[in-house]
Formats: C-alpha cells, structure tokens, sequence
C-alpha cells in the first residue's frame, strides 16, 4: 500500500493528513513534507487513516518533531489508531510526542 498525504489548514494550523503505510520506502515523503512547516508555531499530523508504522516512520515523526521544537514550534500527532498508539508507547516516545486522541 502507498502513502496518502494531504495538506489543509485549521485556521492557520497546518494538518498533514496521512493514510496508507508509513515506512522505509514512504517516510521521506512525509519528512518533505513536513520540512516545509518547521517554522510554524504548530503542526498536527492526522493518523486517523494510517494503517501501519514502522521505525523509519517513527524516525520521521520525531525528526519533525525535533526541528519544530528547535524552531519553538509543536507537532501533535492526531487521532492515531490504536496499532499506532500501541508502536508509539512500546518505543517510549508517548512521553515525546503531543498525542490527541479522537
């Protein structure tokens, strides 16, 4: 399966909309993408239509992570499924990324 990424705005928020799998022959897709808003005061990438994540995924979620919070900005992961959560907490970043749930 390929990786769906769409770009919206929630007011002046930018979403990344991101469906499909996540993983090593996808997740620089998602980091160009995410490139883009590091400079912004806030990004929220919705994971309510991702089906599965590996750790290179992973990497790019904290990579973007990273340079927002350099930047002084923040990136919340939004709605993720529940194999989501699960990959999140095993690897400890529950306690790096903002998660919002539903």
């Amino acid at each position: 399966m390929e990786l769906g990424i769409e770009v919206s705005r929630d007011g002046d928020t930018p979403v990344v909309t991101v469906s499909g799998e996540l993983d090593m022959s996808t997740a620089p897709d998602l980091s160009d993408v995410l490139d883009g808003f590091v400079a912004e005061p806030k990004v929220v990438v919705d994971l309510a239509d991702l089906e599965f994540i590996d750790s290179t995924g992973l990497s790019a979620l904290l990579g973007a992570h990273r340079a927002m919070q350099a930047h002084g900005g923040v990136l919340e992961l939004r709605s993720p499924q529940p194999m989501v959560v699960s990959v999140v907490e095993t690897t400890g970043l529950d306690a790096v990324f903002q998660i919002r749930l539903g």
